[in-house]
């Protein structure tokens, strides 16, 4: 997982609380005051995100619907060092049309997190994570640990496809992740490394056993996996991008001989681009390509992950997604988007967008946002999606793309 994709995750369970916390507290009136602007008189968390020092309790709200609808809380604590708050007065921000020239773009601030969360289908997830951006964007850090009990199911994988309604299951455990990223001085590269560890057990609705399911897939697992990182990283922007690519090399191992149960490789070639075509219009393509090799247990396996299909919906040994956004800027804070995606899970290279009905898979969406932090250029929003299968609603906090 992208360190700044957990950090944008964290920014929306912060916003998605706001207007909760306003209307409840005891001086509504002058806490609601820190959410205005004055440059325009807006709701803006620039201050909030920005200046809060303590623990705050606030709201999660889930819209996967992989795991269905779902409610929790969770208590963030923003910290920055020092030097990295002298650097927020000094660094500019992007020249997006929805942002003056003159505003101040802040550097992402480091996040703790304590957090519980629950679904309709009976999921749940607690734990704890930090998000840390030291040494003025120098070095990126994401550490996170969670106990979680998941509700999911398996449409087989590649060729042996289920296309009916999947076989229900359960993963239940714990999940550790350790991941850093060093700039490469006067650069825009970064490299590093991530650990991961999973311990936990998968228990089928319909018995110990599935079809199309190894045995040793099911029961009690244990993977870890030791893996190196290579980006590359000049958007303007690490929220919300007008210009700029970020790109992505990630290989990850895991050896079952030293630690862990399973034999595997799985490897990430993504690459995000944003363009200003234009003072009020900002377009992105996204090419996404992700692969296993080896002793692949199924919950491990890649799968299309697109606005409009569940998670897992698709899985194989290969699978390479693509997907087009248009963003336009129509009013000072508020902007609509367009999007479509097209993606292929398959068991062999060869496979992937064939000339079978089922290899290629389409989305298309639209969605609205607004500035909702002006210092940090970020946009918050409501994206609708339409798949294969169905349609889905996502709260989108920053770019939808990790």
């Amino acid at each position: 997982m992208n360190s700044y994709r957990c950090q944008l995750l964290l920014m929306r369970v912060a916003l998605t609380g706001l207007f909760l916390l306003s209307s409840s507290a005891p001086n509504a009136a002058s806490f609601f005051d820190k959410f205005i602007d004055p440059k325009d008189g807006m709701f803006d968390t620039s201050n909030w995100v920005l200046e809060n020092k303590g623990f705050l309790p606030v709201p999660i709200v889930i819209t996967e619907p992989a795991v269905g609808p779902g409610l929790g809380v969770a208590a963030l604590f923003f910290h920055e060092s020092k030097k990295d708050e002298d650097a927020n007065t000094e660094q500019q921000t992007p020249s997006d049309s929805q942002l003056e020239d003159d505003d101040k773009l802040g550097l992402p601030p480091s996040v703790s997190v304590l957090f519980g969360a629950g679904t309709n289908n009976g999921t749940w997830l607690a734990g704890g994570a930090h998000l840390g951006n030291w040494k003025q964007d120098h070095i990126r850090y994401t550490g996170a640990l969670a106990r979680a009990s998941i509700n999911l199911s398996f449409y087989g994988s590649g060729n042996e496809r289920d296309g009916g309604s999947g076989l229900d299951f359960n993963a239940d455990g714990w999940y550790l992740l350790q991941e850093v990223k060093f700039r490469v001085p006067e650069s825009n590269w970064f490299i590093g490394g991530r650990f991961d560890f999973v311990d936990m057990d998968i228990k089928f609705d319909d018995g110990d056993t599935a079809p199309g399911v190894p045995e040793d897939n099911v029961n009690h697992n244990t993977l870890a996996g030791l893996g190196a990182l290579l980006s590359y990283d000049s958007r303007d922007n690490l929220f919300s991008p007008s210009r700029g690519m970020n790109a992505d090399f990630e290989a990850m191992f895991h050896e079952g001989e030293l630690i862990g149960d399973y034999s595997f490789q799985k490897y990430k070639v993504a690459s995000n681009f944003y363009w200003d075509a234009h003072p009020h219009v900002v377009l992105g393509l996204r090419a996404d390509g992700r692969f296993a090799n080896g002793d692949t247990p199924f919950f491990a396996l890649p799968f299309i992950d697109l606005r409009g299909i569940s998670a897992m919906r698709y899985q194989g040994e290969d699978v390479l997604v693509g997907e087009l956004e248009a963003r336009w800027n129509f009013r000072t804070r508020w902007s609509l988007v367009g999007f479509t995606g097209i993606g292929s899970a398959e068991d062999s290279f060869s496979d992937l967008f064939g000339s079978g009905e089922s290899s290629v898979k389409n989305t298309v969406g639209a969605g609205v946002r607004y500035l909702t932090a002006r210092r940090l250029g970020l946009l918050a929003g409501v994206d609708v999606a339409r798949g294969p299968d169905e349609t889905a609603v996502y709260l989108t906090v920053g770019s939808a793309w990790r």
